[in-house]
């Protein structure tokens, strides 16, 4: 966390979760009457939600601090929608990908799971899951109404259309990830990386900055200048979480090594491994690829081969093309030098990240 400590720091997150705090106080108190769960759920959030990096939520403020503005509450506002929409879709992803743990911790369906076990709930796995598609539900409507509460009213009206344009595109970029789980095809590199685009690079940075940027009344052209960087910095992303899914360390990420492999994800390097790899070498990897009960021997092999074939060489190629035109574009961005070089260590951080 050390190389981003100017965009993920102290006064931001100290910011955006006092923000939180007293937004999920007051909701405790509006829905007091509708029964036990909007207790149970409005206290479990706080905790969920601060306990990531709180990137994108920071990410707004940074950009916005960046082009000379003073932080304010309308900006704080919405840095915390970036966050609450964020967990909410983070809450459905895992529900989807079946992932019982995530930063160390049991995810949402899997807490409702495990209460619905405690409770000798008939079927208390498809209880967790419908009780967790539920709080994701319940998270997307309050950031809409702190997005609402904006004192601009333009502001608000463009904020608004933006913000349902992004997350529509992550619903549809989602629905192609899961559709790619599931089908036999095969995709190209240059297939997965455009899903990666716009499942993470616009959501996850381009957004954030584009809001940034776009709150701080700057010019289109630099808008498009964040927009388009975002969206190399997503790819960048998502390319080192691929990795970290084959060749992390489960302590520090927090997550299985390996589930890619398991839930047969169409990545980068699945793609390309698939390519190289002879008639023998992919009949072995379809045994292996989509297997729920995949050994660590099995696991092993995959990443043996992916070394031994270079595929691991080409996508640090890949890395490193994306961190070079991210750097071109950060260099001609209308910020102070010290605002690009805090840039520049978010993006050193994006590719030597452990977690």
């Amino acid at each position: 966390m050390k190389n981003i400590g100017n965009i993920v720091n102290p006064v931001y997150k100290k910011q955006i979760e006092q923000f939180l705090n007293t937004l999920l106080v007051k909701t405790k108190e509006d829905f007091s009457s509708t029964g036990k769960w909007s207790q149970q759920v409005v206290d479990s959030l706080l905790p969920f939600i601060t306990g990531g990096k709180m990137i994108r939520g920071c990410l707004v403020l940074f950009i916005y601090h960046a082009y000379g503005k003073k932080i304010s509450k309308d900006a704080i506002r919405i840095a915390v929608a970036v966050e609450l929409f964020h967990t909410g879709l983070l809450i459905h992803d895992d529900i989807m990908d079946n992932d019982l743990v995530r930063r160390g911790q049991p995810t949402i369906f899997a807490q409702y799971q495990l209460l619905g076990e405690v409770e000798k709930i008939t079927d208390s796995y498809h209880f967790g899951q419908s009780m967790g598609m539920c709080v994701g539900d319940i998270i997307f409507f309050l950031g809409f109404q702190v997005l609402s509460e904006i004192s601009d009213s333009d502001m608000k009206q463009y904020l608004m259309k933006l913000y349902t344009k992004e997350l529509m595109n992550v619903g549809f970029a989602q629905m192609q990830d899961v559709y790619a789980g599931y089908t036999s095809k095969d995709f190209l590199p240059q297939q997965i990386e455009n899903l990666y685009k716009n499942k993470t690079g616009r959501y996850t940075f381009s957004l954030p900055m584009m809001l940034g940027t776009l709150f701080a009344k700057q010019k289109q052209i630099e808008i498009k200048k964040v927009e388009i960087l975002g969206e190399k910095m997503g790819i960048l992303y998502q390319l080192i979480d691929d990795q970290l899914n084959l060749f992390g360390n489960e302590t520090e990420t927090g997550k299985p090594v390996g589930s890619d492999v398991r839930e047969n994800k169409k990545t980068v390097y699945r793609a390309y491994l698939y390519r190289i790899a002879s008639e023998n070498q992919r009949k072995k990897l379809r045994s292996i690829f989509g297997n729920s009960q995949v050994t660590s021997v099995d696991l092993v092999y995959v990443k043996d081969l992916m070394l031994s074939l270079g595929v691991q060489e080409i996508i640090e190629r890949r890395i490193n093309k994306f961190v070079a035109d991210s750097e071109k574009i950060i260099r001609k961005l209308s910020v102070s030098q010290e605002n690009k070089k805090t840039m520049l260590q978010l993006l050193s951080y994006l590719k030597e990240r452990k977690q």
